[in-house]
């Protein structure tokens, strides 16, 4: 097969997409990861502070989930420290040998954190600030850098998402199916600009309380409203669920079209 010619594609950070994409595409990530892939060939010595401020970003926030506390101000290899335990990549629960492997690689990956961390406090852009005739990092390191962080970053929320935490895990957009139907049965999807967008996933990424609020209201009333009969034949169940726990929710409590209501 003939080698590809011309200039290489623009950099896609894909581990870090895919690890944007499992915690529900929080907006304090997204621009983060857009200005590493940018900043790698544009300026590299932001690529060595952004990548940095991935991870510790991406390590409070599996923390938090996890209800495990650290320091106001940490630094960067104990975020990882705490965050590769938490989700148990350093070998809990497993045979001494494999144990043994994982704690190695786990040991490799905060040592990554921390060289990563000295990189940028020395050649970093905005870091502690920079004299007008020094030298910054280069393109290489600062490669280097985006692609350390984007496997440490999605070897973490990857072991987060698929092992099971003493708290909640991060909800994801996806998680409640019937819920996310009905809410797109009873509400019009957005049109902006040649983009579509449901009603369910703006609820999920723009209000997530309120979101959860009327899934609860939903899940609550569902064993009443899977018995309910309404008397407009043709209707879709989901809508007719839907018209049902709009009443329950708003505190009205007569349905509509006459039928019997389900909860008092």
């Amino acid at each position: 097969m003939p080698r590809p010619t011309g200039p290489p594609p623009p950099l896609t950070l894909y581990g870090l997409w895919d690890a944007c994409a499992r915690l529900g595409d929080p907006d304090a990530l997204v621009p983060q990861i857009e200005l590493l892939e940018q900043s790698v060939e544009a300026a590299p010595g932001i690529a060595l502070d952004t990548s940095k401020s991935i991870i510790e970003s991406v390590c409070k926030t599996v923390l938090d989930a996890r209800g495990i506390t650290y320091d106001k101000e940490p630094d960067v290899h104990a975020l990882v420290k705490l965050a590769l335990g938490a989700v148990r990549i350093t070998g809990d629960g497993l045979p001494e040998e494999l144990a043994k492997s994982m704690r190695g690689l786990g040991s490799g990956m905060v040592r990554v954190a921390q060289h990563l961390a000295e990189l940028r406090n020395t050649g970093g852009l905005i870091g502690h600030g920079r004299g007008a005739q020094e030298r910054f990092i280069g393109k290489a390191q600062a490669l280097y850098a985006a692609r350390a962080a984007d496997a440490l970053v999605h070897l973490i929320i990857t072991a987060h998402v698929e092992e099971p935490s003493p708290t909640p895990p991060v909800p994801l957009y996806g998680d409640h199916t019937a819920f996310d139907q009905w809410t797109d049965e009873v509400h019009e999807p957005v049109a902006i600009y040649a983009s579509t967008y449901q009603a369910s996933e703006i609820l999920f990424r723009v209000d997530p309380i309120g979101y959860e609020e009327q899934r609860e209201v939903f899940e609550t009333e569902r064993p009443a409203l899977d018995a309910y009969d309404p008397e407009m034949p043709g209707s879709s169940p989901l809508g007719e669920l839907a018209t049902v726990v709009a009443y329950v929710a708003s505190g009205v409590h007569t349905p509509p079209s006459g039928g019997t209501s389900p909860s008092t």
